[in-house]
């Protein structure tokens, strides 16, 4: 899959009625290096991206969705953070709600 995150900033760049050359300044960056990234020619720094989406008011999970790579495994282990501490009626309910999620999901 194709990494598609800059599409999103631009989106939402947009949506929010800014041009490029307020976000940058909101990020103190160059204009043209804010179209750099939204025309995926540079892969800004990881402050720069927490800086830029910060900015636009999104998270960075949400901009990289389509770009990170998740298995079985990392799903499992989010669980088990999840359920930690907690009691085994509060898990059995957990399983509980996300079958019945499942059922609804197609």
């Amino acid at each position: 899959m194709a990494n598609t995150w800059h599409l999103d900033l631009d989106e939402r760049r947009k949506f929010l009625g800014l041009t490029q050359e307020k976000l940058a300044e909101m990020v103190d960056v160059s204009t043209s290096y804010i179209g750099q990234i939204e025309r995926a020619e540079r892969i800004p720094s990881l402050e720069t991206l927490v800086n830029i989406t910060n900015a636009l008011s999104i998270s960075v999970d949400f901009v990289l969705k389509g770009s990170i790579n998740i298995d079985e495994s990392m799903y499992i282990s989010q669980m088990r953070m999840l359920s930690f501490n907690k009691s085994d009626e509060a898990k059995a309910t957990a399983i509980d709600v996300i079958k019945s999620l499942f059922t609804h999901i197609k």
